[in-house]
């Protein structure tokens, strides 16, 4: 499955997030999921919300300087079964969750830089690990 997220780029100013909440809040837009990373000067805002063309277009308006990418998620369907899923990646060294609000899918998180080998090698590593599900 693939979902869009949002994120938006706020000085680590006071009331910038706020700023960011009121805009959602205004236009009546939920937020499902969210994260927040940031450095002395500046962080940075991902989310997953109830409307996301509705929030980048209120969120832009606001002066908010905002880019979209996609998710990418598993969905199983049984919330046991990702749970022994996320235990099983964890001892094979993959950085796994369940994905946001679902908590019978999963995600991989890879680092910011990942070769094709990589790639490769942790979809081998999935592929193994759900194999032992039977």
């Amino acid at each position: 499955m693939f979902v869009k997220q949002i994120s938006v780029f706020l000085e680590n100013k006071s009331g910038r997030l706020a700023g960011f909440t009121k805009v959602l809040a205004e236009s009546s837009i939920d937020i499902f999921h969210i994260t927040v990373a940031e450095t002395e000067d500046y962080g940075i805002v991902r989310c997953v919300t109830k409307d996301n063309a509705r929030a980048v277009d209120a969120l832009k308006k606001a002066g908010f300087s905002v880019s979209v990418t996609d998710l990418i998620g598993v969905e199983i369907g049984d919330e046991a079964v990702v749970q022994r899923l996320i235990a099983d990646f964890v001892a094979h060294g993959l950085l796994p969750d369940t994905f946001l609000w679902r908590e019978t899918a999963f995600r991989i998180a890879p680092p910011l830089i990942i070769t094709d080998e990589q790639i490769r090698e942790t979809a081998q590593t999935i592929r193994t690990c759900l194999d032992r599900l039977g």
